[in-house]
This record gives C-alpha cells, sequence and structure tokens, in this order.
C-alpha cells in the first residue's frame, strides 16, 4: 500500500485511494507499536497519516520501519523454530526417532490443522473496508475485541485491556453466568417477574 501511495500522489484522480490506503497504513502501524518486541512508529509520522500529509521522506520512513518490524518478526521466527528443535531432539533423545514419528502419526489432526491455520487460504491477507483482516494462521492470531469476542480456535480472549487464555476465560464465563442462574432460582425472580407483568397487564384490561 505505502509502494501504491508513492506511485500514485502526483496523480490527483487518486486522492480517494491514497487517502483510505494512509488510514490502513496508520491503522497498522499503531497496531505493529503495541507488539512488545518493537517499538512504536513516530508520532509526528502517525499525525502526518492521519492528516493525509504523504510525500516521498514519510514513505522512506513508512518503508524503513515496515522493514524494522520485518526483521524484528524473523528473528522471533527464528528463535521459535530453535526452540520446536530443541523440544523435538529432546524427544528424540528419550525416546527414539520411531516413537516420535509414531506420537505425530498418532495424535496429528491434519483436518484440524488445515481449519486452524488456514493454510489450503489464497488470500493471506483481505482488505474489509478501511480494515486488514489476516486470514494465515488465525489460530495464532490475538483478537482486538475488549469485550471477550474472538475468532474460533483463538488462544486467547481480551477484555479490560487484558489477555486471558480462552479455556479460563470460557469456563468464569461459565461460572459467573452459572451463579446468575442459580441466585435467579433461589429467589425465584423469574415467577416474581412473570407475576408483576401480568398484573400490569390486568390492571390495564380493568
Amino acid at each position: 500500500m505505502a509502494d501504491e501511495c508513492e506511485r500514485r500522489m502526483e496523480d490527483p484522480a487518486s486522492s480517494a485511494v491514497i487517502d483510505q490506503n494512509l488510514r490502513i497504513i496508520r491503522q497498522e502501524l499503531v497496531k505493529l507499536g503495541e507488539h512488545p518486541n518493537l517499538y512504536p512508529f513516530a508520532v509526528e509520522y502517525l499525525d502526518a497519516l492521519e492528516n493525509g500529509e504523504f510525500d516521498t521522506d514519510l514513505y522512506t520512513e513508512v518503508s524503513d520501519y515496515l522493514t524494522y518490524a520485518r526483521i524484528q518478526f524473523q528473528d522471533i521466527n527464528r528463535e521459535a523454530s530453535i526452540a520446536k528443535d530443541q523440544v523435538t531432539s529432546r524427544l528424540v533423545d528419550s525416546l527414539g526417532s520411531d516413537a516420535v514419528y509414531r506420537m505425530r502419526q498418532q495424535y496429528t489432526n491434519n483436518k484440524l490443522t488445515e481449519h486452524v491455520t488456514n493454510r489450503m487460504e489464497v488470500n493471506k491477507i483481505i482488505q474489509v473496508g478501511n480494515k486488514l483482516v489476516q486470514k494465515k494462521d488465525p489460530i495464532y492470531f490475538i483478537p482486538d475485541s475488549e469485550t471477550g469476542r474472538a475468532h474460533y480456535y483463538a488462544p486467547y480472549k481480551r477484555f479490560n485491556r487484558q489477555l486471558y487464555e480462552t479455556k479460563w476465560f470460557n469456563l468464569s464465563v461459565i461460572w459467573v453466568f452459572s451463579f446468575i442462574l442459580y441466585v435467579t432460582l433461589l429467589l425465584d425472580v423469574l415467577r416474581r417477574i412473570i407475576t408483576y407483568f401480568n398484573s400490569i397487564r390486568l390492571s390495564r384490561q380493568g
């Protein structure tokens, strides 16, 4: 998108496309800046993007920051791969390579893996309105909603600006609603509500 804006910035007919792209770029840069392994994009450049003040210097700043972010994520991916290989090596050392292979064959659900990683999806990222939506590997995606809403098989749920493991969040919700239902039944609240509305209806009919 930044490349498209740079190509079209001298074309007055492309102003609407550029403005939309700049809004999306700004939103995504803000999200990147919230990652614990990245420093945030400079506020003055975010303000310039919001005001539609795009020029060659700002394009360079955006491109440099995206390059920096890409390098950081490559390092994170490399560290995760090393950690995974170390775990696999320890399993092979303790159980043997044949046993590890049998475990993979026995406990790996290929259909489930395909579903939660969207490996068959052609478009890894799609644009929906003024937002970019990640379609690849949704199981690793942290939801944005602050009310606990999340995509299918989300590892965490966000509530009140805090992250909670999905299983504990869901259990907490079940416990809270079960307690509310228990209190409602204990105090006979449903019968009282029904009686109250019936009395109102009968008084109006009288």
